[in-house]
């Protein structure tokens, strides 16, 4: 912890006093009146803007209303001004003013002339009005928004009266939310904005139109909420813009990476490529996600997990625990077919080699004993992954809408695992230990796909959508395992050798057919009906032999044949009624599901049927600034197919999982609730969210343990009328304070907590079980335009768990002190750093804590023309302490961890952004260095 904060004061000192400029007053104000010259009839919906003749901004605008009179304020006092009048039926009008010290000026009528018909070849010259209504769009003339040179379509949005964006590029327009930003029409990154807010420049773009929020099709939904289209210049439909890496350091540490973006006005196309043995990601997740084009071609998964690896449908793109090395590469490909046929498209591939080494503690308590259970685990990981992605979409007129995306994946692995568990009761003598080493090499394909039609017509929608999937792998393997049991008397082995061949494939179908009719305005109703189907195959031949030179035997016991088959309807019918300001939603959904499941090697067989009964209720409204949804769930919850069959599998040894063919559904209520609200300058905000739940026949891992410490877990369910109870809550908390200012700062906080009343099954019996969890974050950061980024956070990390009858309690406290420093005390030169104190310890025993720092840091120099290349040296783990580290309690167990981890290394790289837009833009960090 001093580490950090020596690094905090040593910032501190570098922060020099701000050298800004006095803002300048703006809180003049004018007032006046709009006539028709001819009858001084009042003239309405004209546009009257106020610029700054200096620099030709749009300072404020405003509609005339419907006596012609407007008002405009917050302008600035004594700086050069002109008023601009436009309406498409009148001549423009132009006058040129100043606001003196009393910051009020009362204007003249303004009588404006009607337009006449003029011959075709007259041309009459006028300042563009910046803003036009037509029908249900209001259209902004850039050109009138724009600021200063090589700003970004971030800048130019800001600029727009109305218009607001967060730091997460959540944008909104006179409070509504922004659902989808398109280029001349086209949804490239719709769902991406960020690219387009931060690589475009404001120059590029001609026209900002805002309107209505629309479907595929062009049909109004009424959902309050509004879409942005922004018409680029001419000269700006053929672009492209990206950013490539490359770094080597000390240990053989590198990586190196690219990612580039082609625009040409209906063509898209992005291509990335990275390698490192860093155990990182080669992007980040907003890289990926907007600038990699990942969320427009078909990912149907997208996980960035706690330890920084982060997976695209299965696709491992880096990051992890232990030791990696990652590399990959591949493309997107957005196309706008003429014909209203849109066709998106990629292909990537990955590769993953990770040396993972872990050890574990754990002690399990009994109530009269305990259970000391100790395990290494030395791991060689490799693997390659390839997906390719598709979808087409087939708008052929403004009532039918289709959609097709198909998705194929293939993976191949070789997994090496050696692992070494010793067992021993405190105060025995008794102990055994296990040597296991398990190969395994592995490959197969899976394969998905989702059709929709939809049509609309009047009051009617019909909506037919099915999708297909399914999977065929194999694999083959060793496992090789000896268990060694120690009395106080003797000493004995049993080695045996294990073959293991395996082959799995599914198939699954689903069909869903919905129609929704409206009644009202504010009342739908809809009914719908759901087939699904899946048939599977599982087949495991396990063959053992005492040693390499025994004869092979085949284990019946072990092996499976498992044939499984499953088939559900469900119907569904509800009504959706707006209320007020709320929308009030109830659907009963009902059906059944028949699983017919077999294991041909034993002839055992399970035939269940369940009956499914479904009532859902809803509301959502919004008030002041905030949109807050409760709802109310029935359901049951079926248990799936593997646990329902009487499999045995001991690839581990030491930790036997075994089926249940008696398991039966869970019935569960839910409650939740979410809501947010922000201000209306967005400047503060709060997110919230709760929920409870009750169930009945909870399916609980039964455990057995033998006087040798190894264990045998089987699903069950919880009988004799016992339920199960949780709560949750977790709010965000959030101030923005000097939001276009030199200066800001943001404080924020975070939690989480959770509780829960269950039943564990601890060798035949069952125990009562509570727990709690708590994850509260404070933070605060501070920010100065150009010069200073800085954060602080504190992150504890709590867990509790008490058993009664098997141990008095079980806590665990992970705590976790953070701080980030970006400065940049000269104008091509910054200095960064991040540090974080850990600190882990059980707050049920007196048991000496983990401790660790980790202190990264980073000097950059801007080279290059326009500042477009950056030369770092940055140094990881400063001071040689990184661990992954981990202490947990459940249950009736505390649990220490530890992780092999990337420790210090020295590296230079270089960075390097382009685009085709020679702006000058602003600073840019290039990529992120540490997740």
């Amino acid at each position: 912890m001093n580490q950090c904060l020596r690094l905090f004061l040593f910032a501190i000192l570098l922060i020099s006093v701000s050298t800004g400029k006095s803002q300048q007053q703006e809180n003049g104000r004018i007032a006046g009146t709009l006539t028709d010259s001819a009858g001084g009839v009042p003239v309405s919906y004209a546009t009257v803007a106020v610029f700054d003749t200096r620099d030709s901004s749009v300072v404020n605008f405003a509609l005339s209303d419907d006596q012609g009179g407007f008002e405009l304020n917050r302008l600035p006092i004594g700086a050069p001004l002109r008023l601009l009048v436009s309406h498409l039926l009148y001549h423009p009008v132009i006058r040129n003013f100043s606001l003196d010290t009393s910051g009020y000026m009362e204007l003249d009528t303004f009588r404006l002339i009607e337009k006449k018909n003029e011959l075709a070849e007259s041309v009459i010259t006028w300042e563009a009005p910046p803003i036009v209504i037509r029908n249900d769009t209001v259209e902004f003339n850039a050109d009138a928004f724009v600021g200063r040179p090589g700003s970004a379509v971030e800048d130019l949005l800001k600029r727009i009266p109305g218009v607001d964006i967060d730091e997460s590029g959540n944008i909104t327009v006179n409070g509504r939310e922004v659902t989808k930003i398109t280029i001349d029409s086209k949804d490239f990154f719709a769902n991406d904005p960020l690219v387009l807010l931060r690589n475009i420049p404001a120059k590029a773009i001609e026209k900002v139109q805002v309107t209505e929020e629309k479907d595929e099709r062009g049909q109004l939904l009424h959902s309050g909420n509004v879409t942005i289209n922004l018409t680029l210049k001419h000269w700006a439909k053929k672009s492209h813009f990206g950013k490539v890496y490359a770094g080597y350091g000390t240990d053989g540490r590198y990586e190196a990476g690219g990612m580039w973006n082609f625009l040409r006005d209906t063509l898209q196309i992005s291509v990335l490529g990275y390698g490192n043995n860093l155990s990182q990601a080669g992007f980040s997740f907003s890289d990926l996600y907007q600038m990699g084009g990942f969320n427009r071609n078909g990912i149907r998964s997208f996980v960035q997990y706690d330890d920084g690896r982060i997976e695209a449908n299965g696709l491992n793109l880096g990051g992890g625990k232990g030791i990696s090395e990652s590399g990959g590469g591949g493309f997107n490909l957005n196309y706008d077919i003429p014909g209203k046929l849109k066709l998106n498209t990629s292909y990537f591939m990955g590769f993953n080699r990770t040396k993972y080494l872990e050890s574990t503690i754990t002690e399990r308590y009994f109530g009269d004993s305990t259970l000391a259970l100790r395990r290494s685990t030395d791991n060689l990981l490799k693997n390659s992954t390839h997906v390719i992605n598709g979808e087409i979409r087939w708008i052929p007129d403004t009532i039918q809408f289709f959609n097709l995306e198909p998705t194929f994946r293939w993976e191949g692995s070789n997994d090496i695992r050696k692992r070494t568990d010793f067992n021993a009761y405190l105060s025995s003598p008794e102990s055994t230990q296990i040597f296991n080493q398990n190969t395994q090499q592995s490959g197969g394909y899976s394969f998905d796909n989702y059709l929709s039609w939809n049509w609309k017509k009047r009051k009617n929608n019909l909506v037919v959508y099915g999708s297909q999937a399914g999977y065929n792998t194999h694999s083959d393997g060793l496992n090789d395992y000896l268990i060694i049991e120690q009395t106080d008397t003797s000493v004995t082995g049993s080695p045996q050798l294990q073959t293991r061949d395996s082959y799995n494939k599914s198939i699954s179908l689903n069909t869903t057919f919905k129609h929704t009719y409206t009644l009202s305005d504010s009342v739908r109703l809809y009914y719908g009906v759901t087939h699904d189907y899946r048939n599977g195959l599982r087949n495991v031949e396990v063959y053992a032999r005492d040693s390499a030179s025994s004869p092979e035997f085949f284990q019946k016991q072990l092996s499976t044949e498992f044939y499984d088959n499953v088939q559900t309807w469900t119907g569904v019918a509800g009504i959706n009624r707006s209320l007020r300001k709320g929308f009030l939603a109830i659907s009963v959904s009902g059906g059944f599901s028949d699983y017919r499941l077999r294991n041909a090697l034993n002839d055992s067989a399970v035939n269940s049927h369940f009956s499914l009964f479904n009532p859902n209720i809803s509301y959502e409204w919004n008030k002041s600034g905030g949109n807050y949804h409760m709802e109310y769930e029935y359901e049951q919850e079926l248990p799936a197919s593997w646990q329902m069959i009487d499999l045995v599998d001991n690839t581990d040894p030491n930790r036997v999982s075994r089926g249940n063919p008696a398991l039966q559904a869970s019935n569960r209520h839910r409650l939740s609730y979410y809501g947010r609200w922000n201000n209306s300058k967005r400047t503060m905000g709060f997110y919230s969210s709760a929920g409870a739940s009750a169930a009945t026949r909870t399916v609980v891992d039964a455990r057995s343990f033998d006087e040798s410490g190894r264990s045998v877990t089987q699903p069950v369910n919880l009988d004799d009328g016992r339920w199960t109870y949780s709560v949750y809550a977790r709010g965000h908390y959030y101030l923005r304070t000097g939001r276009g200012k030199t200066w800001s700062h943001s404080p924020n906080i975070r939690a989480y907590v959770s509780q829960r009343w269950g039943w564990t099954s601890l060798n035949g019996t069952l125990y009562e079980n509570r727990s709690l969890t708590f994850y509260p974050r404070v933070g605060y950061s501070l920010h100065k335009n150009d010069f200073l980024d800085a954060s602080v956070s504190y992150s504890p990390s709590y867990q509790y768990s008490l058993t009664p009858g098997l141990n008095s309690s079980s806590g665990s406290l992970n705590q976790r002190y953070e701080l980030e420093l970006w400065i940049a005390p000269f104008e091509k030169l910054w200095f960064e750093g991040k540090c974080s104190y850990n600190r882990q310890n059980f707050t049920t025993l007196p048991d000496s804590p983990t401790e660790f720092t980790l202190l990264n840091l980073a000097v950059t120099r801007l080279i290059l023309r326009e500042n477009r290349g950056q030369l770092r040296l940055s140094v990881y783990d400063l001071l040689h302490q990184n661990q992954n580290s981990e202490r947990t309690s459940e249950e009736n167990a505390l649990t220490v961890s530890n992780v092999n981890a990337v420790t210090r290394y020295y590296m230079l790289s270089f960075v390097y952004n382009f685009h085709s837009f020679n702006t000058k833009g602003s600073r840019r960090r290039g990529i992120q260095f540490w997740w």
